[in-house]
């Protein structure tokens, strides 16, 4: 019998080879990463299958969907205390593996920040919280070299403080939409001017 706990994990999406959209829930039991249970159901067999697991700690709960792979940010432990301790991860659907993605060169700049994954235009983008929320970059991942360094690409910079989500749209005007505390906010690039909405 597959048992419960505190800790659940999930992500579903397409795969295009085999014409399946499939789901994958993540079971971590009593509290401990390194034992969890990786069940991945598929649609068009209806059923659930276990596949190898991930050992280290999801840190995401849903996973991001670009390309026929999941996309989370994890870590060894639960405790994360800066970049280094950080992984973004990939389950690839068609062959059920998982694979390291290679992170930005974020530089010296940074004393301490954390890593949110999000999806902006079908590019899978990061964003990096510096200084205890001082200012943040947002990295979006090109199809030129998917999964490596060199396939990283700064997008931009956002010189507000507390912002506590990723960007949820960019207008082709350059504006974007963010969460601040519970409000919801335009940033302008151009002139890094607010306005709540």
């Amino acid at each position: 019998m597959w048992r419960f706990s505190n800790h659940f994990r999930y992500g579903c999406g397409y795969d295009e080879l085999h014409e399946d959209y499939k789901v994958d829930v993540i079971n971590v039991i009593c509290d401990y990463p390194q034992y969890s249970k990786i069940r991945i159901y598929s649609l068009k067999k209806d059923c659930w299958r276990t596949v190898k697991d991930y050992q280290g700690f999801l840190m995401d709960c849903s996973a991001k969907f670009v390309n026929g792979k999941l996309y989370w940010c994890s870590s060894a432990t639960e405790k994360v205390g800066q970049y280094k301790d950080c992984n973004i991860i990939s389950l690839d659907l068609t062959y059920e593996i998982w694979g390291k993605v290679e992170q930005p060169n974020y530089g010296q700049q940074c004393k301490l920040f954390s890593l949110k994954l999000g999806v902006l235009r079908s590019n899978l983008f990061v964003l990096c919280t510096y200084n205890k929320g001082a200012h943040f970059d947002v990295w979006v991942m090109k199809e030129d070299y998917y999964g490596v360094k060199a396939s990283w690409t700064k997008m931009l910079t956002i010189n507000y403080p507390y912002v506590r989500y990723q960007p949820f749209c960019v207008s082709n005007k350059g504006e974007i939409l963010l969460l601040f505390k519970l409000f919801f906010m335009i940033y302008n690039l151009k002139d890094d001017s607010t306005r709540q909405l």
